[in-house]
């Protein structure tokens, strides 16, 4: 137990958890373990191990945030989409999509907040390995 207090002040120090929007604790407990596997060092193969135990991408993206973006693509055209529509479809609340996931997807470029809606970004579908549409500018 005192092994693992040390290694969450490394973590603490080392600010590793600068993803922390909204990982759970029991997610932070897969981090630990992850530590200890290293003997208490943080290096690239060891936070490598533990964002994927998180399911964390290499973009820093989780399995809800990966979830939104596609459901805005295959369900929605790309958007643009409401937000409340967007939690609907991904089961999720709406506070909790505006406050933890979309500041970090709109941080990122993933996606964009327009007047109409949520629309995902060329860099969501080049994340996500999807051609975009083309898309032909109207008039009306």
């Amino acid at each position: 137990m005192a092994e693992q207090n040390k290694i969450l002040e490394r973590i603490k120090e080392s600010k590793i958890i600068a993803i922390v929007r909204g990982i759970p604790s029991s997610s932070i407990v897969d981090l630990v373990e992850a530590m200890v596997k290293g003997g208490g060092h943080i290096d690239l193969e060891i936070t490598r191990y533990a964002l994927n135990a998180l399911n964390i991408d290499a973009r820093g993206l989780d399995r809800m945030d990966n979830k939104i973006l596609t459901t805005i693509i295959d369900k929605f055209g790309g958007g643009p989409v409401g937000l409340g529509t967007i939690a609907t479809a991904v089961s999720e609340d709406t506070g909790t999509i505006e406050e933890v996931y979309e500041p970090f997807l709109i941080k990122e470029g993933f996606l964009k907040r327009t007047p109409r809606g949520r629309e995902a970004t060329e860099l969501a579908y080049a994340h996500l390995g999807i051609i975009p549409p083309t898309r032909q500018d109207t008039l009306f």
